[in-house]
C-alpha cells in the first residue's frame, strides 16, 4: 500500500451526518461513518481510486447492493452494512495485472497506522 494519501470507500447514514473522516487530525469530533475502507494499491507507482459507484440489486435477491468500481478495473460488491459480498475483475485489470486476486479492502481503523497524511498540492 502506498504510504501517502490512501483512497477510501465509505458510507454514512444520510440522516446522521456528523464529524470528520479519518485520519481525524482536525478539531471536529470523529465522524459517524457506517463503514469506511481503504483501497490497496497494486503497485507503488500507481494510486487507485473509486471511479464509479452504483446502488442496485446486483444479485437478484430483491435488496440493493453497493458496487464500487476502481479505475484499474476492480469491482467490490458490498451490502448496506459494508460486508464485502464478492469481488470481480475487468478484462483491463486482467491484462494489466494477470489472474491475481483482487486486493482486500482494509477496514480504516486497521489501515491508518500505515499511512502518513500528506497535504494536497
Amino acid at each position: 500500500m502506498s504510504p501517502h494519501n490512501p483512497q477510501g470507500i465509505f458510507a454514512f447514514y444520510g440522516y446522521q451526518l456528523s464529524g470528520q473522516a479519518p485520519p481525524y487530525t482536525g478539531n471536529a469530533p470523529q465522524g459517524n461513518e457506517a463503514w469506511y475502507y481503504l483501497l490497496q494499491n497494486m503497485s507503488t507507482d500507481r494510486r487507485v481510486w473509486c471511479s464509479e459507484l452504483h446502488i442496485e440489486d446486483v444479485n437478484g435477491d430483491g435488496l440493493n447492493e453497493i458496487m464500487a468500481q476502481t479505475e484499474d478495473g476492480r469491482f467490490y460488491i458490498l451490502n448496506r452494512t459494508g460486508d464485502v459480498i464478492w469481488t470481480d475483475r475487468s478484462d483491463d485489470f486482467l491484462k494489466e495485472f494477470g489472474y491475481v486476486d483482487v486486493p482486500e479492502l482494509v477496514w480504516v481503523e486497521l489501515g491508518l497506522d500505515e499511512y502518513e497524511p500528506v497535504a494536497n498540492p
